[in-house]
């Protein structure tokens, strides 16, 4: 379960993102993460439940076969 941070806590984190390339770097790449998995998916309409594209379901397989 997450909670909310303090007006404190987000203080304290901008001034340490601010100051820490390694935590920009993380954050920017987790986003990107989230933006590409999420186009691998597609909604399924008749249940409301995430599936992935025979496409790259196809293209998955193959690398793995190859590996």
């Amino acid at each position: 379960m997450f909670t909310s941070l303090t007006l404190k806590e987000k203080i304290q984190l901008q001034a340490h993102k601010a100051m820490c390339e390694t935590c920009n770097a993380y954050e920017n790449q987790s986003k990107l993460m989230d933006k590409l998995i999420g186009q691998w998916f597609a909604p399924n309409k008749s249940n409301g439940s995430m599936k992935m594209a025979e496409a790259k379901k196809l293209t998955i397989i193959e690398k793995l076969k190859k590996a």
